[in-house]
């Protein structure tokens, strides 16, 4: 059965009920809705027809160009490519892993804000806050409430309710009673301000 949207997007799926009225449309048998270069698989689905938003349950399973997602429940609109979780969801991309239980994601624009202690990985840093809001084209990360950073190359733990990371610039700015923590040569540094900013030196050639 295939249902196709004048806009692009398709539901293919087994079996169907397909409310003409009101253009709902349920599957409870395995689907799966493919929009532009992004496929979404799982094994129910409640389609609205009108509104472009699609609810999956079970195994749900979204590939794009960008981003691999798997959770047990997402919902999400085809017209303006947000992702909206509402159940514990893992997401990897080039850029690292991020673990959330609640949050929406512009597929689109790369941004994306995370509630319920959202946790992030990439081959640097880990974190994990309260609240995460991120910046895929400007790869920054706010971290706010109970948030904690690690720089595992530096060796460095920043904790506080406010951090901000830029990891193209690998430079982080904490408020709201922040403390940096230093592992040097088996001993602990700590360091505590109202405000501390720590970024990258650069050297020109000409310097070592």
């Amino acid at each position: 059965v295939r249902l196709i949207d004048h806009k692009g997007g398709m539901l293919l799926t087994d079996d169907l009920d397909y409310n003409l009225r009101t253009g709902i449309a349920t599957y409870k048998n395995g689907g799966q809705i493919t929009n532009a270069k992004t496929i979404l698989n799982s094994t129910e689905g409640v389609y609205h027809a009108d509104t472009k938003d699609v609810y999956f349950k079970k195994n749900v399973h979204l590939v794009d160009p960008k981003y691999d997602i798997r959770t047990d429940s997402l919902a999400y609109n085809l017209t303006t490519n947000i992702a909206t979780f509402i159940a514990p969801t893992h997401i990897v991309s080039k850029d690292g892993v991020i673990d959330t239980k609640s949050g929406t994601y512009n597929l689109k624009t790369g941004e994306a804000v995370f509630y319920e202690r959202t946790a992030f990985k990439d081959s640097t840093h880990y974190g994990i806050a309260d609240k995460m809001h991120y910046d895929e084209k400007n790869q920054t990360i706010q971290m706010e409430g109970k948030a904690k950073l690690v720089d595992s190359v530096n060796r460095v733990t920043v904790l506080g309710n406010l951090i901000y990371l830029n990891t193209l610039q690998n430079s982080f700015f904490a408020t709201s009673k922040p403390v940096m923590v230093l592992y040097r040569d088996g001993d602990s540094t700590y360091i505590a301000a109202d405000t501390l900013f720590s970024g990258l030196r650069k050297y020109d050639s000409l310097e070592r």
